[in-house]
């Protein structure tokens, strides 16, 4: 697929956990992939390399590190990130040690996954917005001689009442 959107591939057996991702992530400007399985991520990454993988750890078959030492071998400058829900001390270390970029504990909140990815991988472009062929209104001020002369200005002093000087 050619784009200007850096990609993102996110791998999650938990169908909700998926689409929390992807709607934060391509929110964000990300174009977003999805995958529920080891080998579907890889399948995928291969089609389309990714600038940077979100990945769960516990998932049925093979795990996230199992993908991350593939990844690894296969595309060694790709960044990958792994969320568990289950994970301790240990998991972490290990996750971090055998090249993970981050490691989140899940569910991650919308504003930690944005950061980790946005930090790891390139910034995300929006698409140019339309505009329909109409020109933009700006809001620019008006220069001192397009002002209405002071003759044109009303002179009537404005109702507003005065604000109660406050007393110490």
């Amino acid at each position: 697929m050619a784009t200007d959107r850096a990609h993102i591939l996110v791998v999650d057996d938990d169908p909700d956990a998926l689409s929390l991702a992807r709607g934060v992530l391509s929110q964000a400007g990300w174009r977003v992939s999805v995958a529920d399985t080891v080998a579907d991520a890889l399948a995928v990454a291969r089609r389309d390399p990714p600038q940077c993988v979100v990945s769960d750890v516990m998932m049925p078959g093979e795990d996230g590190f199992a993908l991350l030492e593939v990844l690894r071998a296969e595309q060694p400058d790709v960044p990958v990130i792994l969320m568990t829900g289950y994970g301790g001390l240990d998991d972490a270390v290990r996750a971090v040690s055998s090249g993970a970029e981050r490691y989140l504990p899940k569910p991650a909140r919308p504003g930690a996954l944005r950061d980790a990815v946005r930090t790891a991988s390139p910034a995300p472009r929006r698409p140019a917005r339309r505009t329909r062929g109409r020109r933009r209104r700006r809001c620019r001020p008006k220069p001192w001689w397009a002002a209405a002369p002071r003759s044109c200005r009303s002179t009537r002093p404005s109702r507003a009442r005065p604000t109660p000087s406050r007393r110490c």
